[in-house]
């Protein structure tokens, strides 16, 4: 009698070829992995969700300005780190908070992660409120925050933020040095690049002071500081070979 043939302990199955519910199941493996920004992120979602039904006033209501610093309103401060202008402002973020969020996560842990996160926020808020009378929405702040804490973490951690294998140092740069050539040739974006700045400059100093015996945590900050100043000088004595500016997002913050 004709038998069919077996395909047990095959060269081809032991190659393991994903089915799609396995792809599927890989993926939401690899996304929940990283709890606590799982959690930043569906937060965000969820808020982008109700902010659609509010009323501009009541949309208002819940935006950081410069008052709730001298008021002590936290309420408009921490709101508005979950608010975002549109959809172009969410997804944006959410792409930067997945890709940083883990890598500093899977460093330091839940909770570090979320004090590292809001630490950021709040210092971006401080630094943009109260010395620069800037207000906004967005959580671009802390997200520039987890930026540079992952650049100093792995600063050649190969990324695919931007659709191609990049090392995050280079995409944390391009970002920073973005927002200094706004900042230098401004343009009507409403782009909150002084909470940027913030958040990640004063991160960046938390950071190393937080873990500083860390070898790597060392090494990262020194290897970061270096291609800073190494930047600034090209920026200054040869200016054609920097990134021109180019906008982002259409953003509050």
């Amino acid at each position: 009698m004709r038998q069919k043939p077996s395909y047990k302990n095959t060269k081809f199955e032991e190659k393991h070829i994903e089915t799609e519910i396995g792809l599927i199941k890989t993926i939401f493996r690899w996304i929940f992995q990283a709890k606590a920004t799982f959690l930043l992120i569906l937060t965000a979602i969820i808020m982008y969700a109700y902010s659609l039904r509010l009323s501009p006033e009541q949309f208002q209501s819940l935006v950081f300005t410069p008052d709730a610093i001298k008021t002590l309103d936290l309420f408009p401060m921490v709101s508005s780190w979950f608010l975002h202008a549109n959809l172009a402002h969410l997804l944006g973020n959410l792409l930067f908070l997945l890709v940083f969020g883990r890598i500093v996560e899977r460093r330091f842990g839940f909770f570090k992660m979320l004090f590292i996160f809001f630490g950021s926020a709040i210092l971006s808020d401080l630094i943009a409120g109260a010395v620069f009378g800037q207000g906004g929405i967005g959580a671009s702040g802390a997200i520039s925050g987890l930026i540079a804490a992952a650049m100093i973490i792995n600063p050649f951690y190969w990324t695919f933020v931007l659709g191609i294998p990049i090392p995050i140092i280079l995409v944390g740069w391009i970002a920073v040095f973005t927002d200094i050539s706004g900042l230098i040739n401004p343009v009507a974006d409403n782009i909150g690049r002084i909470a940027h700045l913030g958040g990640f400059f004063a991160t960046s100093l938390v950071i190393y002071f937080m873990d500083k015996r860390d070898v790597k945590i060392k090494r990262g900050f020194l290897i970061n500081t270096i291609t800073f100043i190494v930047a600034v000088l090209m920026y200054f004595f040869f200016p054609q070979l920097t990134i021109p500016y180019f906008p982002k997002f259409n953003v509050t913050s």
